[in-house]
This record gives C-alpha cells, structure tokens and sequence, in this order.
C-alpha cells in the first residue's frame, strides 16, 4: 500500500523487513479480485494466467529495487539487484525473471550492470 501510494522511503522499511523473513513459505495468491490493488505488473501477469501465486519476499525483493529507483538511491538498488539476481537465479520462476527484465530495463543505459 505504501508503494502505490508513493510513499517509498515508508515502504522501503517494510520491504527490508518482509526481505529479512526470506525463509517464508506462504504463497499470496492474486487473481482478477485483486487486480485493482496491486501493481501494474502483477496486473498484467493476472490478465496472462489468471491467477498469479508468490511469495511475499519475493516480491518485496522487486517492489525494493523499484524504491529505490524511484528516490535515486542507486547505491542501494545495486546491493538489492544482487540479492534479486541470487533469488532468481535459485528459483525456477518465470515471473520472477520477467520481473528481473522489467526492473534492468528502467535503468538509464549509463547505470546498466550484469
């Protein structure tokens, strides 16, 4: 809530805390219900699939990079994409990969790291 209220300092805190608890086991499920609560690429991921299942540090972990994007803190955001690239790549997750395509392409060319 406090992201797509653009309140990103806020919700950088609740990330790092949600990232912390990694080890969680629990899905979110998201379907059509959800749709007009949750962000734009959740929402088209429902309107491929229909139903959209993660786990919540998951997407804490893209939600993060997105912060920090958002304020500048490019700092942060290379320590963060790291720890997203290590996740990614330990998961089998198409979802998860398009989501680490979507948050590389809004960097500006220059900041671009492999």
């Amino acid at each position: 809530a406090l992201y797509l209220r653009k309140r990103y300092i806020e919700a950088i805190k609740q990330l790092k805390i949600s990232i912390t608890k990694n080890k969680d086991n629990l899905l979110s499920y998201f379907s059509e219900m959800e749709k007009p609560t949750v962000i734009k690429e959740l929402q088209d991921e429902i309107d491929k699939i229909g139903i959209v299942r993660a786990k919540s540090s998951h997407l804490a972990s893209y939600l993060i990079l997105s912060c920090f994007l958002k304020i500048g803190n490019l700092d942060e955001f290379r320590v963060y994409l790291n720890k997203f690239k290590e996740l990614v790549n330990s998961n089998n997750n198409p979802f998860l990969k398009r989501l680490l395509n979507n948050i590389s392409s809004q960097l500006p060319t220059k900041h671009q790291f492999s």
